[in-house]
């Protein structure tokens, strides 16, 4: 039984094919034809959690949160810890955030004018973060540990957090920020 699991670890599956293609369509923008694909692909093999994990990244890529979210939930157990997972997780929960009926400008306008206001801070970090701008998503985040107390406090060092798990350690925003987090926390 191990050796038959540890040779079908390593053997394509005819999802493996399926999730190719999608990539191939996500890198010319046909995100709709990749998220049919991979629903297709996860129906004939509704255990094989790489289709899944494709499914959610392509979900959140179009735009389609709930979506992601529905997909991300029936991961198994065993790869809850893994970083794919944990990386597409951490980029749901600052897109679940960062959508809102608020636009950036009226964030910004509330915040220039009331710089304590935490949540419009918060909301405004996962705006910047899912436009690329991660130093400034970060910096929304690192102000709100500043000022904030309680949950709200933790809701800005949950976000940096979040934002190290997609980024990665390597990534030098993240070096920096988790020292400037440590500093704020102390």
């Amino acid at each position: 039984r191990a050796v038959r699991e540890y040779i079908e670890r390593h053997l394509d599956r005819p999802a493996d094919h399926q999730i190719r293609a999608a990539v191939e369509l996500s890198a010319t923008g046909q995100h709709d034809g990749a998220i049919r694909l991979l629903a297709a692909a996860l129906a004939e093999d509704p255990k094989y959690d790489k289709t899944r994990l494709a499914l959610a990244k392509e979900q959140l890529e179009a735009g389609y949160i709930v979506d992601a979210r529905q997909t991300l939930n029936g991961v198994s157990a065993q790869n809850r810890f893994d970083p794919p997972f944990k990386s597409l997780i951490a980029r749901l929960e600052l897109a679940e955030i960062a959508n809102s009926d608020v636009d950036r400008a009226t964030l910004e306008k509330r915040i220039s004018s009331n710089p304590d206001d935490l949540p419009s801070r918060e909301q405004l970090g996962a705006i910047c973060f899912a436009a690329g701008e991660n130093d400034a998503a970060m910096e929304q985040w690192l102000e709100i540990v500043r000022r904030g107390q309680g949950d709200i406090k933790d809701n800005g060092r949950e976000n940096l957090i979040r934002s190290f798990e997609v980024l990665g350690s390597q990534d030098q925003d993240v070096t920096r920020y988790r020292r400037l987090l440590a500093q704020a926390l102390n």
